[in-house]
């Protein structure tokens, strides 16, 4: 559940590491959503689902590919410093949000006995 669903995306991204990791991990996977939308398009990125695709290319080869997640975000935003944490919130925001929802669509496929 989102503790504060009014808080803007402007708002998350100036938040200091700690506060950014406390503040998501009260995010839904909508909030997330909507965040990583705000965030693509503000930084002239692909659109969501090629963006989406691309993070779940890296899970599918290894999901434990911390630097391929980054790779596979930074593709995109060439022109943003290493240094500026925004494209790894950006991929945090975008992985939560998968990462739940996946969960929830292996809940609903045990509850109807399917795996």
């Amino acid at each position: 559940m989102t503790r504060d669903p009014v808080m803007t995306t402007d708002e998350l991204i100036q938040m200091n590491r700690t506060s950014f990791a406390d503040a998501l991990r009260d995010l839904d996977h909508n909030a997330c959503e909507k965040h990583v939308r705000a965030l693509l398009k503000r930084l002239n990125g692909p659109s969501f689902e090629t963006y989406v695709m691309a993070l779940t290319e890296v899970a599918v080869r290894n999901v434990r590919d911390r630097d391929g997640y980054y790779s596979a975000t930074k593709q995109y935003f060439s022109d943003i410093s290493k240094e500026d944490d925004i494209l790894g919130r950006l991929c945090l925001l975008a992985l939560k949000m998968m990462v739940e929802r996946l969960a929830r669509h292996a809940t609903k496929l045990q509850d109807e006995g399917l795996i």
